[in-house]
């Protein structure tokens, strides 16, 4: 994880010339997480702010702007001016799937958006609680068909990739089951 934060502030810290021209950075750099506190979008956003403040020697504020996927922090930082002190901590989410679940989505991703570096990456996992009678994934989909609708999945929030990917293993395997989205 140190790696990956530093390589982070190290792409930001190698900006073209023009701009260390500037004095780059010569105020605070706002990091703009499109999540709330405490998620996994957050912690690497203040791991990433940490590393700029200690490599950059200029403070690296943290706001948190959930909503609509990510899609609130996105159109702020694409209005933002494009001078690199504001960042967005994006997702797949963030960048792909809200082009196709909102019709009037207020940025485009690649007019709007230069990646700086991909940060981290973050598997889904399959969990369930050790009394569940599924020691499997195919266990657990037969279960799932003998209880319609009895059980239920949690993601990070609705529109989220672990949302989606719930969805397409329910449908998959053709079962019933209950979405609980969290926020964040």
């Amino acid at each position: 994880m140190r790696l990956i934060v530093a390589a982070g502030a190290l792409a930001l810290a190698c900006t073209p010339p023009a701009a260390l021209a500037q004095g780059y950075p010569a105020k605070p750099i706002r990091i703009v997480i499109p999540f709330v506190a405490g998620g996994s979008s957050d912690i690497v956003g203040r791991a990433i702010g940490s590393k700029f403040q200690e490599l950059l020697r200029q403070p690296a504020v943290v706001e948190n702007r959930p909503g609509a996927n990510g899609a609130i922090a996105a159109e702020f930082v694409a209005k933002s001016d494009a001078d690199g002190y504001t960042i967005l901590v994006g997702s797949i989410g963030v960048f792909s799937i809200n082009a196709a679940l909102f019709k009037d989505l207020r940025y485009q991703p690649l007019r709007d958006f230069a990646p700086i570096t991909l940060a981290v990456t973050t598997p889904n996992v399959l969990i369930a609680k050790p009394t569940l009678s599924a020691d499997s994934a195919r266990e657990l989909v037969e279960l799932a068909k003998k209880n319609p609708g009895r059980l239920a999945y949690c993601s990070s929030g609705s529109g989220s990739s672990d949302h989606l990917t719930g969805e397409v293993f329910r449908q998959r395997d053709n079962f019933a089951a209950i979405h609980v989205p969290y926020k964040g």
